[in-house]
């Protein structure tokens, strides 16, 4: 419920996503804050999201997921989603220009 929440505060702070589903829009926006609208960040340093192969997207969120260092934002961020949902992202950031 939390996750459910940060994401839709975060989808009404930076706007939609426009041409996906709604669940996976709900989703890529919670990624927006930091990665920017549509998976391009603001600024230099961030990774880019739009345009990343799904099975690279996935592997990182696994890889965050499993990181052992508690304190690191990414990582508690990337244990809140399930398998089903960072394949979505996958897909949907990937088809992204």
């Amino acid at each position: 419920m939390r996750r459910i929440f940060l994401a839709a505060a975060m989808c009404a702070a930076v706007g939609g996503v426009a041409n996906a589903d709604p669940d996976v829009r709900t989703l890529a926006n919670s990624c927006a804050i930091c990665h920017g609208t549509d998976g391009k960040p603001p600024r230099d340093g961030l990774d880019r999201l739009a345009g990343m192969r799904a099975s690279e997207f996935i592997d990182e969120m696994r890889e965050m997921q499993d990181d052992p260092t508690e304190g690191r934002l990414m990582s508690v961020i990337a244990r809140g989603y399930s398998d089903a949902e960072i394949r979505a992202m996958a897909a949907y950031f990937a088809k992204l220009p």
